[in-house]
């Protein structure tokens, strides 16, 4: 009787492992289909879409805010 149970054991453990792999193998399916998605979703450069030269917003952002200090500099300099 204990070797019906090892065999029964084993035959759960291999009928576990045959559903396990194949539950990754749609995960990894599902995962390659999400990053495709994304990439569709990505804008490819900014160029394309919004006309500045590839900067992010934080780069504007202090790139106005040298623009702005230089103004003022000008300003502070003609009074």
């Amino acid at each position: 009787m204990t070797v019906e149970v090892k065999s029964d054991h084993s035959s759960a453990i291999q009928s576990a492992l045959i559903t396990l792999q194949s539950d990754m193998a749609v995960t990894r399916l599902e995962l390659s289909q999400v990053r495709a998605d994304i990439k569709l979703l990505q804008p490819s450069s900014d160029v394309e879409f919004n006309g500045n030269d590839g900067m992010d917003g934080a780069a504007e952002d202090a790139k106005g805010t040298e623009e702005s200090a230089d103004a003022e500099d000008v300003s502070s300099d003609s009074v």
